[in-house]
């Protein structure tokens, strides 16, 4: 069978190989034949997908700008002249009520809120001036927020009644739901709280030559979250526009195996359609859920992974965010203040069990409006139960959260939900080509001093020369989940 010849492969077109392949163009180095991406899906872009529904935008994948400023992503939209909407889309905000459709006091709401706020603002000063945590800080994410939140409630006990504690209660477990969608785990409690601070609070320790690369580059960027007009689908189009007949990108291309030749220092990869390639460099940039479930792609005999990628690979947390985009004939919500956001009984909330008799729509942290789409709600769900109810149908998960909405809006006076028309459900985790959405540091990582850019480090032939690397978002020790993350990984790790 022909074997199709590159100097460098890069196995994966979302933002991280489209991005190192444009790094490698403008190096002047390479020609339209020196380059070949391989994608196993049908369509370009990895995580990030937009379709289009009346005419709009609706994504499915990556939603915002996280940041604009010296944010690489912001910039190449400006540079490249890609539309801006006027507004961002909007999370965790809207009417509260519980699942019964109850209404929390507003003072009780809002106060709760304040404070949740608060705790969460003040998660970067956690780590005292040597980058460490400090004494009596929990190590995740999770009991942190459940340390804070309990001296609180016991300052409040004194003077308030046990109906007003248990709405704070209820608050606090849709904000635990939320977060858990905003850090995108599997368990806010395996969050590690000590990597969690150092992105929201900009600060880099690492010192190796790959972290200090990185860490230079991955500050939150200022100016708040943006969207834009035609979708994620806009920022992938002009990327494709400018590498196109620069690289070869080939689709439906499912990597099964790669070997190394340490003789003739070639890099064989062979697809399930049977195509064979070879080059001298591979750039692998698949998610991590994917080297989780799909490690044997990698012949054993002749590719060792440096300890340290191994290690990072099992102790790097991988999760699953899913959206349920629900399309009603027309607006039944609240128009000025858009957005159904549940609170559940405290009494109730537990860990999620498969063989539980506990729904996964309980899970729901609420529905929020979505832009360009105003007759569209989307609900947010993570970790297990977003799991769990990938695997239903949508006709299931649309009655299911159609019952919820209207036994959380039965008491209150916006309308209760009309037919739904059509619905739009992510399966990420279902997806054998990502199995999740993206990487988070778990506390192992920090007690196994485990970090994200560990999977930077490279496989080499018996020369030193480099065969084989890994890049995008859970490259990135501060960049995380973001698309930014991802194209500064293919950057650099193309240069």
């Amino acid at each position: 069978m022909r074997v199709n010849k590159a100097k460098v492969v890069i196995i994966g077109a979302g933002a991280a190989g489209l991005f190192a392949a444009k790094k490698l163009i403008d190096s002047g180095q390479y020609g339209p034949k020196d380059i070949i991406i391989l994608e196993a899906q049908d369509y370009v872009g990895g995580r990030i997908k937009t379709i289009f529904v009346n005419d709009g935008p609706l994504e499915t994948g990556a939603q915002w700008i996280h940041g604009r400023g010296d944010n690489p992503v912001w910039k190449f939209v400006l540079e490249n002249n890609i539309s801006v909407a006027e507004i961002a889309n909007r999370d965790g905000k809207g009417n509260f009520m519980s699942q019964s459709g109850d209404i929390p006091p507003k003072e009780i709401l809002h106060s709760t809120l304040n404070f949740l706020q608060e705790v969460h603002e003040s998660v970067y000063d956690v780590l005292d001036d040597e980058g460490q945590l400090k004494d009596g800080i929990p190590s995740s994410v999770g009991k942190y927020f459940k340390q804070r939140f309990e001296k609180w409630l016991d300052q409040l006990r004194e003077n308030e009644s046990a109906e007003l504690i248990k709405w704070r209660q209820r608050i606090f477990n849709w904000r635990i739901l939320w977060e858990n969608c905003d850090c995108g785990c599997n368990d806010l409690d395996d969050n590690s709280i000590y990597t969690f601070a150092k992105y929201e609070g900009n600060i880099c320790y690492d010192d190796t030559i790959y972290r200090v690369i990185i860490c230079e580059n991955i500050l939150e960027f200022e100016g708040g979250d943006a969207c834009l007009s035609k979708g994620y689908y806009s920022f992938v189009e002009t990327i494709q526009k400018l590498i196109r007949g620069k690289v070869q990108i080939l689709l439906n291309k499912e990597v099964i195996k790669v070997k190394k030749d340490d003789k003739s220092e070639v890099i064989s990869i062979e697809c399930s359609d049977g195509s064979l390639y070879e080059c001298n460099t591979s750039i692998v940039t698949v998610s991590l859920g994917v080297l989780k479930a799909s490690l044997n792609m990698f012949d054993y005999e002749t590719i060792k992974w440096p300890s340290k990628v191994l290690r990072a690979i099992h102790n790097i947390g991988f999760g699953t965010i899913s959206f349920i985009k629900i399309e009603f004939e027309e607006q039944f919500w609240d128009k000025k203040n858009p957005g159904v956001m549940i609170l559940r009984d405290s009494d109730t909330f537990k860990t999620f069990d498969y063989k539980d008799d506990d729904p996964w729509y309980n899970y729901v942290y609420g529905f929020d409006s979505v832009l360009h789409q105003p007759n569209i709600l989307m609900g947010w769900m993570s970790g297990e139960e977003s799991r769990a109810m990938e695997m239903l149908s949508d006709k299931d998960i649309g009655e299911n959260c159609i019952d919820l909405l209207k036994r959380v809006m039965s008491k209150s006076n916006i309308q209760a939900p009309i037919r739904m028309k059509n619905i739009y459900v992510s399966r990420w985790y279902q997806n054998r080509f990502c199995r999740g959405t993206y990487s988070y540091a778990t506390t192992a990582c920090v007690e196994k001093g485990i970090h994200h850019a560990d999977l930077l480090e490279p496989v080499r032939y018996s020369s030193g020369r480099i065969a084989l690397m890994l890049a995008g978002e859970a490259t990135s020790d501060n960049c995380t989940g973001t698309v930014h993350g991802a194209l500064m990984s293919g950057e650099l790790q193309a240069s």
